[in-house]
């Protein structure tokens, strides 16, 4: 009977290490398509060479709802060059009381070709400094992904609700690296127009 025992635990703790990578990788997000497909249609150009990294992709979704609720969809895949362009490939989104961040995700690709992905408790929360004010209830979720070294790609897309009292937004298409591709679109309900000014 001992041996049978023992036996029996060995095949219940096998079971239980062939059931371990499954759940870890059930709870891991893959890598979207849309990231996939700026990184193999990005060829560098050759003036961008001495840049530090260069954004492949940084897109905007500006989603207006029947009932006025604005939701942003912001994604971004930045390539690293050199190890200053460390600086850029820091993901960060955030979110107040008056805007709700409803998901964050960050992937990466090494130089040697690994996929990453972020889990939830990989991410750090941080307050603002909120210098020379009395109360900021601005929070930031920060994201420090594995692989950000030269040759390797970095990539996350955050969605968040907008604050209903806002009726305008701005868009930066120029960065202080190199920008590939930019992209800002409007989804509007029926009834509801929009005016660009420059």
């Amino acid at each position: 009977r001992p041996a049978a025992r023992r036996s029996l635990s060995f095949v219940v703790v096998l079971l239980a290490l062939a059931c371990a990578p499954v759940a870890r990788a059930a709870k891991e997000q893959p890598i979207p398509d849309w990231v996939l497909q700026a990184v193999t249609a990005a060829p560098l150009k050759s003036e961008w060479h001495d840049a530090k990294a260069i954004y492949l992709l940084e897109d905007t979704l500006v989603t207006v709802q029947p009932d006025g609720r604005v939701i942003q969809r912001y994604r971004a895949v930045i390539k690293i060059l050199r190890p200053q362009g460390r600086d850029f490939a820091t993901p960060i989104a955030s979110w107040s009381s008056d805007s709700k961040l409803q998901s964050f995700h960050v992937w990466s690709i090494g130089a040697d070709g690994h996929h990453y992905s972020m889990k939830d408790s990989e991410y750090i929360e941080a307050g603002d400094p909120a210098y020379g004010m009395l109360y900021v209830d601005l929070r930031h979720k920060i994201a420090s992904p594995p692989a950000a070294d030269p040759g390797g790609i970095v990539a996350w897309e955050s969605i968040k609700q907008l604050p209903t009292y806002l009726a305008e937004d701005t868009w930066g298409f120029q960065n202080s690296i190199p920008t590939l591709h930019s992209v800002y679109e409007i989804d509007l309900p029926a009834g509801w127009h929009q005016e660009a000014v420059w």
